[in-house]
């Protein structure tokens, strides 16, 4: 309910109209503080020395929300969508254009100009229900801030160095868990033979599920395999050993309809490149953990959770070479779950002895 109005002027005047000297006025939500509607105010607005007057000025403050007209930024973030967003990764399109229609909702009444960082905290204050999809929303909108600025659009971004949100040191513990070789044994025996074959090579190669759900014959050559990592378009070699040889030659054995390695009943890719999704590998997956946890499974895990346990289990710079890391910090920091021990360190025989 709102704050009981403490004068008695403004009691029968609807919520945020109040007497400002001799005139009635609005006062003007945060969120929509230098909204166009208000003529660019950010405090409050006149509506008229009298009640008749307020009302016809409230009228046509309305028909700006009512009826909106294609704004400055609803025009470049359809451009963005249009000319930018696919140069990105698949599933990354899919979340900004998510992104995107609801930042349309929110600033659609704006000029790219007018957007400045007060609007992207009150956007925030607005969502805090939902605090992380609108931190989100506000990183998209600064790209489309900045795409902008390499179109001439605007002579800079005004969020860069401005909107500053509270960060937590990222732990991935919290996200994710050491798979251990338990764990990995019994939901194997839960799988058919391709699917187990697919878990080794995740393990013996680090690569995403996007990367060798689209794995082509094309792609085996006779020095290892060539992986390709669409969200950074990088090409991963990865060259041969026993075991890998092996599962792969097995793969390659199977009966097929299509170029893949790994293929649907119908000869189809698994992986949709157009929403950036594997529906019926994820609903494969789903079913064969709850398998395994009835099996005796200590916890369940994601497919994505393997690039973590091949890290941990491995050399960290091979790991990194392997997951396409330009930056060892990356799978340092998110990738290796398990630190393992440093050597003791040298000291001079000189100073070797029991009592000094």
């Amino acid at each position: 309910m709102p704050k009981p109005r403490s004068k008695r002027e403004n009691r029968p005047l609807p919520e945020r109209w109040e007497w400002h000297g001799n005139k009635i006025s609005y006062q003007i939500p945060p969120k929509l503080a230098g909204h166009p509607a208000f003529e660019g105010r950010r405090r409050r607005i006149t509506l008229g020395a009298t009640l008749t007057e307020a009302h016809r000025r409230w009228i046509q403050i309305q028909e700006h929300f009512d009826n909106p007209v294609e704004s400055g930024f609803m025009k470049a973030a359809h451009e963005y969508q249009r000319v930018e967003l696919p140069t990105l990764a698949g599933k990354t399109q899919r979340d900004y254009r998510q992104a995107i229609a609801r930042l349309i909702g929110a600033f659609q009444e704006f000029d790219v100009s007018e957007i400045l960082p007060h609007h992207c905290y009150a956007y925030v204050d607005d969502n805090l229900h939902r605090v992380r999809q609108a931190r989100y929303d506000i990183r998209v909108l600064s790209s489309i801030l900045s795409w902008c600025v390499v179109k001439g659009i605007l002579p800079l971004n005004p969020l860069i160095k401005q909107v500053k949100f509270r960060k937590k040191k990222y732990n991935p513990k919290k996200k994710t868990h050491y798979v251990t070789n338990d764990d990995m044994i019994i939901f194997l025996k839960q799988l058919a033979r391709k699917w187990q074959l697919y878990v080794l090579i995740k393990l013996k190669t680090g690569q995403s599920q996007q990367s060798l759900l689209t794995t082509k014959l094309e792609h085996i050559k006779t020095e290892g395999i060539d992986f390709n990592r669409k969200k950074t378009d990088v090409d991963i070699p990865i060259e041969w050993d026993d075991d890998l040889r092996e599962y792969i030659d097995e793969m390659m054995a199977m009966p097929r309809k299509s170029e893949y390695l790994w293929e649907t009943r119908n000869g189809d890719c698994y992986y949709d490149m157009e929403v950036a999704e594997a529906s019926g590998f994820r609903s494969m997956w789903r079913r064969a953990q709850l398998r395994a946890m009835k099996a005796g499974m200590s916890a369940r895990f994601m497919e994505h959770e393997l690039r973590h346990k091949a890290t941990s289990d491995n050399d960290l710079e091979e790991a990194s070479a392997a997951l396409g890391h330009a930056d060892i910090r990356i799978t340092r920091e998110i990738y290796q779950l398990v630190k393992k021990r440093s050597k003791p360190l040298g000291i001079s025989d000189d100073l070797k002895t029991k009592n000094q």
